[in-house]
């Protein structure tokens, strides 16, 4: 009888050695957080560096292949820092196709995420993100002046439209007019009822439309979706009205678009009962059963959005002269996106963490039951302990686009044609016209007759650290 029980053990030996090996390369490899390697990248992204930023980023992207997608959302932020649309407006469209190559499901990585967690499956981005991808693109093409953009506007609502018609996913490309007339039509629960990053698309798909006479009735419909806060006390019209042929004769418009901030953080969330739940099911089992289950000591986690602060305290001023001003307002609220993007999955993430709870814990059970391991003896507390860890090892995917703003605000102005001095400053929210720190920035551009100009700033903080323009 020792003899058999020497044999269990040192067979249980060889099976655990490469078991815990498994065990500690995936810790020490969860332990490279994309959150840490990304602290210098911020501070130069906040601090208004967008060329270290880049320079950074190329160095990232070639040490960490498992974050290649998230960086190059991050590094088309800063090229449009700077002016490097026509590389945005590329290197986007290509990110586009192999975010939807990867968001397909894969046997291997489903596989390899029951045995470590969600991190394992490559990113292919939450829904607000890859809208905020094509935000990008289009926003770039507009400044660029790509005759390409009317193709970028109309496939980008086109697939808003897709994304409400749940369960038909391989629906054709829609033409925008019958997108905007069948779905986008001002109704309750359309695009313009809640924050969203779509009322970003649908507004840049009104600005490329406003330019043409012919598109009148579909720029009105696109403007009524994007939802744009009237300042008129009672009024249910939208302000985005000064666009392109809609301004008097002989008069263009400029449109101001702040990235304020930047997207809020993600963390771990702890969810209790079904680690309750969890923990009393294994005990239960663990008295009826053959074998014990290794005890669920560690909670399952999730990954959730650091509660975003209800708004900034910051709004962008535009000054062209003794009596044309305007001070932005917030189009739409990103942190806002990531919240509710959070709320609609937190039920499918909990499943599939539960649902790998019960494989690892099946797969120390199977593993006993081939061995003949006897209940409270010294190999079964081994491979409970062994099973513990594996499980006290899963991480949250906390995996986001870092650089993209906590909001995006919007200021309109209708000037006369030609050139113009720009005055740009920071205030407070709060109606005062004192600039916040003092600081102004002048800004040359010319308006054209019927047509937008745009000047697109970044505030990560309290200052304006990047000035773009077309």
């Amino acid at each position: 009888m020792q003899r058999l029980s020497s044999r269990r053990s040192s067979v249980a030996a060889v099976v655990l050695r490469p078991l815990l090996a498994l065990i500690a390369l995936l810790w020490f490899n969860g332990c490279r957080t994309f959150h840490d390697s990304q602290q210098q990248l911020h501070s130069l992204y906040d601090t208004g560096r967008p060329h270290a930023a880049l320079k950074l980023i190329d160095d990232l992207r070639s040490e960490r292949r498992a974050e290649h997608h998230i960086l190059a959302v991050d590094q088309a932020v800063l090229k449009l820092m700077v002016g490097q649309t026509e590389d945005v407006v590329r290197e986007l469209e290509t990110l586009k196709r192999d975010l939807d190559y990867v968001s397909q499901q894969d046997a291997s990585e489903q596989i390899l995420a029951g045995l470590k967690d969600d991190t394992a499956i490559t990113w292919s981005g939450r829904t607000f993100e890859r809208r905020m991808v094509d935000n990008l693109q289009l926003l770039s093409g507009i400044i660029l002046n790509d005759s390409d953009t009317f193709a970028l506007a109309t496939r980008s609502m086109a697939e808003i439209h897709r994304e409400q018609r749940q369960g038909e996913d391989r629906t054709p490309v829609t033409p925008i007019e019958d997108v905007v007339e069948e779905n986008f039509s001002g109704s309750e629960g359309s695009i313009g009822t809640t924050p969203s990053v779509n009322r970003f698309t649908a507004y840049l798909a009104a600005a490329v439309h406003s330019e043409r006479m012919q598109d009148s009735d579909l720029t009105d419909r696109l403007i009524q979706q994007a939802g744009y806060p009237s300042t008129q006390a009672g009024s249910n019209t939208s302000d985005i009205q000064q666009l392109g042929t809609r301004t008097s004769k002989g008069s263009g418009t400029l449109q101001v678009i702040t990235f304020s901030g930047r997207v809020t953080s993600w963390e771990p969330e702890k969810v209790m009962p079904t680690s309750a739940a969890l923990l009393i099911a294994d005990r239960v089992l663990s008295a009826v059963g053959d074998h014990t289950l290794p005890a669920t000591v560690s909670a399952v986690r999730i990954a959730r959005p650091i509660q975003p602060h209800a708004d900034s305290l910051l709004r962008t001023q535009v000054i062209a002269g003794p009596s044309n001003e305007a001070k932005s307002q917030v189009l739409v609220d990103v942190n806002a996106n990531a919240w509710e993007s959070y709320k609609a999955d937190r039920d499918e993430q909990i499943a599939r963490a539960v649902v790998r709870r019960v494989l690892k814990k099946g797969a120390v059970y199977t593993l006993k039951n081939s061995m003949n391991v006897e209940k409270e003896s010294g190999t079964d507390f081994l491979l409970n302990l062994a099973g513990g860890l594996w499980e006290s090892f899963e991480k949250a995917d906390l995996r986001h686009c870092e650089l993209l703003p906590a909001a995006i605000e919007l200021a309109q102005l209708e000037l006369p044609a030609g050139d113009h001095q720009i005055t740009l400053q920071v205030v407070p929210c709060n109606g005062t016209q004192e600039a916040f720190g003092r600081e102004q920035l002048q800004v040359p551009i010319t308006i054209e007759d019927g047509r937008n100009t745009f000047i697109v700033c970044f505030r990560p903080r309290e200052k304006l650290v990047g000035i773009q323009n077309n």
